[in-house]
């Protein structure tokens, strides 16, 4: 859920409300009132929401739906209070990527930043920005070979102008390419870089994206990989690799 002022909180639902492709919500904790405010449509809005909404520089809630009228997916601008949506995006695959992934992020400029999962170039997935006051939308990385790493999993984390996130598959460790990535992107200069590749022996195959942690680390786990198989939970410095 997301607060936007004491007490008034707005959520999503995957599925359910009059067309089952899922509604938002708001909550006052002040009066015990439930209220939905949005039935989202396939064919309109696009259906599925699969991230939890946040509160942008303009004052707006924003959020992705899975699927759109164009098939991969959008993301939605929602005044609060009000008994619409707005579509900012609508993704088509071979130019923005497809399926918008997990917790969308706003860096120290007020921009968004997100992954779609795949598509792109090479259906392996793109990063992206959106600035919320002018509605224009930038591709800033085309995943385009292995071993920058393939099926890209949320939340970034953005630390001044670095952007952080992690791919499930890919990398290039002793010829294998399926463990998984952890990249950054800068935006100043606008270069991406493979940070660490995933392996076997220290954990592969990161099923969700980054945390910040007090210390201004990097936490995340994997799926797979570690001493007994099963996965671990790792830290990452950005500053000394």
């Amino acid at each position: 859920l997301t607060e936007i002022s004491p007490g008034i909180f707005y959520g999503l639902a995957e599925r359910g409300g009059t067309n089952n492709d899922g509604t938002l919500f708001e909550y006052n904790l002040n009066t015990s009132t439930f209220t939905k405010k949005i039935d989202f449509e396939l064919d309109t809005t696009g259906e599925n929401p699969n991230v939890n909404l946040f509160l942008a520089s303009n004052v707006n809630l924003y959020g992705s739906l899975q699927d759109g009228p164009l098939g991969e997916g959008t993301i939605f601008e929602y005044l609060p209070g009000a008994t619409d949506v707005q579509v900012v995006v609508d993704f088509e695959k071979a130019l923005s990527g497809a399926q918008p992934q997990e917790q969308l992020a706003v860096g120290p400029n007020g921009k968004i930043y997100g992954t779609t999962f795949q598509k792109g170039s090479n259906n392996q997935g793109t990063l992206f920005e959106f600035d919320p006051v002018t509605e224009v939308f930038t591709l800033l990385h085309d995943f385009t070979t292995d071993a920058q790493g393939e099926q890209l999993e949320g939340p970034l984390v953005i630390i001044g102008d670095m952007v952080y996130g992690v791919a499930s598959e890919g990398g290039s460790v002793n010829g294998s390419v399926e463990n998984g990535t952890l990249f950054s992107y800068n935006l100043t200069t606008n270069t991406f870089n493979v940070e660490y590749t995933f392996d076997n022996s220290t954990g592969r195959n990161p099923g969700i994206g980054l945390i910040l942690s007090s210390q201004w680390t990097l936490i995340g786990n994997t799926f797979n990989g570690g001493p007994d198989g099963g996965g671990v939970l790792y830290e990452y410095d950005v500053n000394t690799g």
